[in-house]
């Protein structure tokens, strides 16, 4: 898996500031700062794009993805670690 931290000042954000993709299995993971990790499937480069070039990452997470994609929350990285 391949992660991307983002500036947390620089983009505003308040709920995360890292994701994880892996190719292979289409899967994104969004690392809440409350320990939450929201596992995003069937998941494609070019969805993980939008949300790398989204002024308002956070919006898209819960406007778009959340009502687009399959997803299962995790409680700790310890559920997805590997």
């Amino acid at each position: 898996m391949k992660k991307t931290s983002f500036d947390q000042d620089l983009w505003g954000l308040t709920q995360f500031n890292e994701i994880g993709y892996d190719k292979c299995q289409g899967k994104l993971f969004i690392f809440y700062f409350s320990g939450t990790i929201l596992e995003f499937q069937e998941v494609t480069e070019e969805d993980v794009f939008k949300i790398i070039t989204s002024p308002n990452k956070e919006d898209l997470v819960e406007n778009a993805f959340k009502k687009c994609f399959p997803f299962v929350h995790h409680q700790s990285q310890a559920a997805v670690s590997g």
